[in-house]
């Protein structure tokens, strides 16, 4: 009997590491395919309900926030008595869906500093497959069509609309920020993984153009540059890599719209 909580525990903390990975996973790179979404919301619902049921009514009630999010779908739900066109309030739902069982199971699920990171790596390297896959389908349909408009905006953008991909890829960009700012060194790989991470991404939000989006990634990152030097995060290391970044990402702002100058269409 002594040795079984510690199994118990062990079990429980290696179902919720895998189900937040798969799930981080799908919810960004197979976005497109809501089905999968859903299927694998569903599973880590069930699964936290099954192991944290106990937590979960007493931390959403003292959680205001999460009170907010689950009322604002019910609203949406409890419209479907007065909506005049069910198939789409019914999808609508579908796409909100997340506003319900997020806040379940993150009232159930503690995440500690390790399991925080990885969360949080795994969503800025799901964005970074994101992006290399819709430059990979991009340059294909280039080569076969010859034509710039492929390269960017809503031709470049396959799995959601530019704006709503921008801010996904702001997101990861800071996320990518924060953990390589703070000192991660758990995998010495994942560092370079997460620096590539914020050079493709702000390379792709470029290729959206989308202005106001890309207006709100420069706000958003020589904000967050200029707090993390305020409070003297960045080593020389660290401003190597920065230093390339924005020169890197002006060339390739530059010859974007250069591009769009010389073949408008």
């Amino acid at each position: 009997m002594p040795d079984l909580a510690p199994k118990v525990l062990f079990r429980q903390n290696l179902i919720k590491s895998i189900a937040l990975v798969i799930l981080v996973s799908f919810l960004l790179f197979l976005s497109n395919f809501q089905f999968i979404s859903i299927v694998a919301m569903t599973m880590l619902l069930i699964m936290t309900i099954l192991f944290y049921r106990d937590k979960i009514l007493r931390n959403i009630k003292n959680n205001k926030p999460a009170i907010l999010i689950i009322s604002f779908y019910l609203l949406h739900l409890i419209s479907l008595i007065y909506s005049q066109n069910l198939k789409y309030a019914l999808f609508d739902l579908q796409v909100k869906l997340s506003f319900i069982i997020m806040p379940i199971i993150f009232a159930g699920i503690y995440l500690d500093s390790a399991r925080r990171d990885i969360l949080l790596i795994v969503f800025a390297i799901g964005c970074l497959l994101t992006s290399l896959c819709c430059i990979t389908i991009a340059l294909v349909h280039y080569e076969q069509l010859q034509s710039v408009s492929q390269l960017f905006y809503v031709q470049f953008s396959k799995f959601l609309h530019p704006s709503y991909f921008a801010a996904y890829l702001n997101l990861a960009i800071i996320i990518a920020l924060h953990v390589l700012l703070k000192g991660y060194n758990r995998i010495n790989y994942v560092k370079y993984i997460l620096w590539v991470s914020i050079y493709v991404n702000a390379a792709v939000i470029v290729l959206l153009a989308a202005r106001t989006a890309l207006a709100v990634f420069v706000f958003t990152f020589l904000y967050y540059l200029f707090t993390s030097l305020k409070e003297k995060k960045i080593n020389k290391t660290d401003w190597k890599w920065v230093g390339l970044f924005i020169i890197t990402f002006a060339f390739v702002l530059t010859a974007s719209i250069k591009i769009l100058i010389d073949f408008p269409k």
